[in-house]
């Protein structure tokens, strides 16, 4: 598997895995409920997106989406943690 294709199942997967370890802090003790919930959102919202633009084979504006995503979405997870 080369180019495209890796690139989109490698999104997928790093998705989740950033979903499962976001998840993961407040069950040891490193976030609050408020954290959990908002990388619950954000942590689907990626996932979700990043399996709909693989499966669609959609283009560079999904791209460019996903990556804008992901700084807002790691910004948005470290307030958050800082928060609660």
């Amino acid at each position: 598997m080369f180019g495209e294709q890796a690139a989109r199942v490698a999104l997928v997967v790093s998705s989740v895995l950033l979903l499962a370890v976001s998840l993961v802090l407040p069950l040891v003790g490193l976030g609050g409920v408020g954290y959990g919930c908002v990388a619950g959102v954000l942590g689907c919202t990626g996932v979700f997106a990043a399996l709909r633009g693989a499966v669609r084979k959609a283009g560079g504006g999904w791209a460019r989406w996903m990556f804008r995503f992901s700084l807002v979405h790691l910004s948005v997870l470290v307030f958050a943690l800082l928060w609660t």
